[in-house]
């Protein structure tokens, strides 16, 4: 039985490590020895959860029976843009975050 968490689980972190080039590698291990309540592991779940649409899985989806360690790894093998873009994306949910935390 596959577990499923409402957006991408932050210990799941350390699995998506070999499934990009070693730009991705390196910032999966970075981000990976961080607590959770880190600014770069809120912004890699958010990176992940807008890649794969954690928002649109449900429990009667074939996402959700495929459990979010396998639905990540094949969001991320199918995103066609190199490495670097995605730590754009990366870098852009953190200033995000950072944004929405001072605005409080």
């Amino acid at each position: 039985m596959t577990k499923t968490e409402l957006l991408f689980p932050p210990h799941l972190i350390p699995e998506l490590a070999e499934v990009r080039g070693p730009a991705w590698r390196d910032l999966v291990t970075a981000t990976a020895k961080l607590t959770e309540t880190s600014l770069e592991q809120a912004a890699f779940v958010l990176m992940v959860a807008r890649l794969v649409n954690c928002a649109a899985c449900n429990p009667n989806s074939h996402r959700s029976a495929q459990g979010c360690a396998d639905c990540s790894l094949q969001g991320l093998k199918r995103f066609h843009g190199p490495d670097e873009e995605l730590l754009r994306i990366f870098e852009t949910a953190k200033s995000e975050l950072k944004e929405y935390i001072n605005q409080r």
